[in-house]
């Protein structure tokens, strides 16, 4: 409470007119470190659409100079070419 005679001191705010609190604010939807690290493994083990594409010209690369590619390389190179279309 505040004197009545006081005319220098201002009124504390405490109707409701809190200031925020500082850093990010919560949005409710983390994931767990668990969630974090499944993810974070999914996305390790697709292959991007330039990885494909990298490995689909090596290969082709490959094979134009000579058949240098084992069979189970012309396999992978199929299955590329499949998920990439």
């Amino acid at each position: 409470m505040k004197d009545q005679a006081d005319k220098q001191t201002s009124e504390l705010p405490l109707n409701g007119n809190v200031p925020k609190k500082r850093g990010r604010p919560a949005t409710g939807n983390a994931m767990t470190n668990a969630e974090k690290q499944r993810a974070y493994r999914a996305r390790q083990t697709t292959l991007s659409k330039d990885q494909i594409v990298r490995l689909m010209t090596w290969g082709n690369i490959l094979q134009s100079l000579g058949g240098y590619l084992k069979a189970e390389d012309e396999e992978l190179l199929k299955e590329l070419a499949e998920k990439s279309v």
